[in-house]
């Protein structure tokens, strides 16, 4: 059985087009000044939504869309962005009292004199500590992820308090490896859980 071929899908700017050739050969052809007028004001019109179609004009909806989607994109990465702190002396100093692994310390907070209860805090593995029980962190700048906090970034770190010889201030009950507190071999060895002031 022999089907009929589809008819040829045309686009609108080629019915538009054809249209404008329809009123104008009929405007051409017209007699009567007012009919040839209203045909060139149809031409007129067409000719303006040809223009449009032509020039990229589009459909709202798929603005909107898009905006909705930016904006969707945009308080996500607002919501999930990392918070910051940082902790300066003379109102902040830390107090590191141990480091049961390699990026888990527990840091005593004192602001303004006042001391707080020993908290754990976890860094991220992008950066390891190079810190020991026993030492002040006067200045604390990190990113919190949640899980970790992290010292890695550009503007975050810490630094410790130290003495007129540039060596870590430690406490009584703690004391240096090496007699020159040389930062290549030096270590701080405490008698128990250093014990501040």
């Amino acid at each position: 059985m022999n089907s009929l071929p589809s008819p040829t899908k045309y686009s609108q700017i080629e019915i538009l087009r054809a249209k404008i050739q329809y009123w104008l050969a009929r405007a051409d052809k017209e007699t009567n000044p007012k009919k040839r007028f209203e045909f060139l004001v149809t031409v007129q019109n067409l000719s303006r939504r040809l223009r449009f179609k032509d020039q990229g004009f589009f459909d709202w909806a798929s603005v909107v869309c898009a905006a909705l989607i930016c904006v969707c994109v945009g308080v996500l990465i607002w919501k999930y962005r990392p918070k910051s702190f940082i902790y300066e002396w003379p109102e902040y100093s830390f107090r590191v009292l141990s480091q049961p692994d390699d990026y888990t310390f527990t840091l005593q907070l004192v602001e303004r004199g006042m001391v707080h209860p020993p908290a754990v805090m976890h860094f991220c593995r992008d950066f390891q500590p190079q810190f020991e029980p026993g030492v002040t962190l006067t200045r604390l700048a990190y990113d919190d992820h949640g899980s970790c906090v992290s010292v890695a970034p550009e503007n975050r770190g810490y630094s410790l308090l130290r003495d007129s010889a540039a060596c870590p201030v430690v406490p009584a009950n703690c004391h240096h490896s090496s007699p020159k507190c040389d930062p290549q071999t030096d270590h701080i060895l405490c008698s128990g859980v250093p014990k501040f002031d």
